[in-house]
C-alpha cells in the first residue's frame, strides 16, 4: 500500500463536525501534515497518542513523534513508514445547539395546581480538549457531528435539564405567572450547574439560554389547564365572576 504524502482536512458543507478522522493510516517519517487555524490534529498509535499538533505545517518526523519512533523503532533520518490514525479536531468555532423538553410537571404555587411545562433554548458547547474528547466522546466513529453529540447524550442531558429547572423554581418559588422575568436568572444557574458535566468530556460550555417555559397543551390535562387559566385570566381583566359568566 503507498504512503501518504500529505494529510490535511478541509470541511465541505453545512454539517458542522466537531472531530474527523484522516481515512489513509500508512503514513512515513516525511509525510507532511496540514492544520489550519482553527483545527487541532491528534495522532494515535497501537492505542496510544502518539503526538499533538497545531495549526501550521508539519513533517512527521521522528523528531516530532518521540513515541513513533519508540513503539517502532524507527531510527532517525530517512522515510520510514509507520501506522498511525490522524484525527482533526475543530477547537475554535463553538456550535449554538438546539434543545427541548418535551414533559415536565411542578406543582405551581400560583394555580396551586400541577402544571405539565415545556422548555427550549439553546446552548453552546468548544472542544477545549481535544485528546479527551477523543477518548471520552467519539471513540471508535471516523466522524463526529452535531447529530452525533446531541443523540448521544439526549438522555442524560435531558434529565439534567429538567431536573435543575425544576429545582430552580421549587427552591426560589418561581410561580408561572412570572416565569418569563426569571429566564436570565435560571439560564444562568443551568450553564453553571451544567458546565462540569461537559468539561469532563473536553468540552467547553460557552453559554446556556432557556427561551421558553410554557404549559404542555399537546396533552388533554394539559390542554384544559391551558383553558382553565385563559378563562381566569379573561375573567380577572373584564371584572365579571365564573357564576356570572355561566
Amino acid at each position: 500500500m503507498a504512503l501518504v504524502d500529505l494529510v490535511r482536512w478541509a470541511p465541505q458543507g453545512d454539517t458542522n463536525i466537531f472531530a474527523w478522522r484522516f481515512p489513509e493510516t500508512n503514513l512515513s517519517t516525511l509525510t507532511q501534515l496540514i492544520v489550519q487555524e482553527s483545527q487541532e490534529a491528534i495522532l494515535f498509535s497501537k492505542g496510544q497518542i502518539a503526538g499533538k499538533f497545531g495549526p501550521g505545517k508539519h513533517t512527521l518526523s521522528t523528531e516530532n513523534l518521540p513515541v513513533i519512533r519508540r513503539l517502532y523503532g524507527i531510527p532517525f533520518g530517512g522515510k520510514n513508514p509507520f501506522t498511525a490514525e490522524v484525527w482533526y479536531v475543530n477547537k475554535l468555532q463553538p456550535y449554538n445547539l438546539p434543545w427541548s423538553i418535551d414533559r415536565m410537571t411542578i406543582h405551581d404555587i400560583d394555580y396551586n395546581t400541577q402544571l405539565p411545562l415545556t422548555a427550549s433554548g439553546q446552548y453552546g458547547l468548544r472542544v477545549i480538549d481535544s485528546e479527551k474528547f477523543l477518548v471520552k466522546v467519539v471513540g471508535p466513529k471516523s466522524g463526529f457531528t452535531q447529530d452525533d453529540l446531541t443523540e448521544q447524550f439526549r438522555g442524560e442531558f435531558t434529565t439534567k435539564v429538567k431536573s435543575l429547572i425544576l429545582q430552580y423554581m421549587h427552591t426560589n418559588r418561581v410561580g408561572f405567572k412570572n416565569i418569563s422575568a426569571f429566564l436570565d436568572s435560571i439560564s444562568e444557574h443551568l450553564r453553571n450547574m451544567m458546565q462540569p458535566f461537559w468539561e469532563n468530556l473536553g468540552l467547553e460550555l460557552t453559554g446556556f439560554y432557556v427561551s421558553t417555559i410554557e404549559i404542555d397543551d399537546s396533552t388533554p390535562d394539559g390542554k384544559r389547564v391551558k383553558d382553565a387559566i385563559a378563562q381566569q385570566t379573561t375573567m380577572s381583566i373584564t371584572g365579571h365572576t365564573w357564576q356570572q359568566e355561566q
